[in-house]
């Protein structure tokens, strides 16, 4: 049987466009578009996260700028604040403002002198300036009445006054009289 040529002109392009997709195979031509497409999508995962970077960086800049700003103003602040000395003014003698011239003093009429310790001095807690002093005396024996008058004397004293506070007491009873232990304290700045 022979072939008609329309038949022939049919099979001839049929093998031609398949020589054609043979020559310019579809894979050829996918794999590199999936490739630009995940190309295109790594890029604009990385440019939203450039800008997040950016607004991250501003808003550190503007949180930077606050900081500085209140900074400033402490430091405005602390330049009109209160002068801590004038609240807390150095006691340098307090040992003997509570020794000698209260417990100590012939007036008190103690069949025994007190004992006074040298003063102590504490800071408040580490970023303070603020330390507090304290002395302590001892008495034996004595009445109660001339215990409390001693005590009364060293906090109306006048150096002392509104400024020392009794930080400690402890009375005991003894047969002749009372063994009295008072801690006297101030505050001042150092």
């Amino acid at each position: 049987m022979a072939l008609k040529p329309a038949q022939i002109e049919a099979q001839l392009t049929a093998l031609a466009s398949a020589a054609d997709r043979a020559n310019r195979p579809a894979s050829m031509l996918t794999f590199p578009a999936v490739l630009l497409v995940v190309a295109l999508l790594y890029s604009a995962w990385s440019f939203r996260g450039l800008a997040s970077s950016r607004s991250m960086a501003t808003a550190m800049q503007n949180q930077g700028a606050r900081v500085a700003g209140l900074i400033a103003e402490i430091k405005g602040r602390q330049k009109e604040s209160i002068d801590l000395a004038s609240i807390y003014p150095p006691a340098p003698f307090l040992g003997s403002q509570v020794g000698d011239e209260t417990w100590k003093s012939p007036e008190r009429g103690f069949r025994e002198p007190p004992t006074v310790s040298q003063p102590t001095s504490a800071r408040v807690d580490n970023a303070s300036l603020i330390s507090r002093s304290d002395v302590t005396v001892t008495v034996n024996n004595e009445e109660i009445e001339a215990i409390f008058r001693a005590a009364d004397a060293t906090l109306n004293h006048p150096y002392l006054k509104d400024r020392a506070f009794v930080s400690q007491a402890q009375l005991t009873p003894l047969g002749t009289g009372w063994r009295a232990t008072f801690r006297f304290s101030v505050y001042e700045k150092k």
